[in-house]
């Protein structure tokens, strides 16, 4: 959620958001991001499997995708095996920033 926001951020990937929660995100929410004339989204959540073998996160962005596409925004998500956004190292982040905008 928010702290790995803030370390994407801090380690330089600057138009990071946070949805706070991976349920929170709604119809209303994608909405607002068409009124701001945004046409992609990326989306970034844990990848981390829990012992009964469920990944929420990926649980999660896939239904947020989902989201997106219905209503004609293009979506990509990000995993980074068994990691999440705030463990990420200032070179990760670079790194994904990289491939993510050339």
């Amino acid at each position: 959620g928010i702290f790995d926001m803030i370390n994407l951020h801090d380690k330089g990937l600057d138009n990071a958001v946070c949805c706070f929660g991976t349920d929170n995100f709604t119809q209303e929410d994608v909405n607002r991001v068409k009124m701001l004339g945004i046409s992609s989204v990326t989306i970034f959540f844990d990848d981390d499997e829990k012992a009964d073998g469920k990944n929420p996160g990926q649980t999660a962005a896939a239904k947020l995708k989902e989201l997106f596409e219905n209503n004609g925004i293009f979506t990509q998500n990000v995993t980074i095996k068994g990691s999440d956004p705030g463990s990420l190292s200032k070179k990760q982040v670079l790194n994904l920033r990289d491939q993510l905008y050339g």
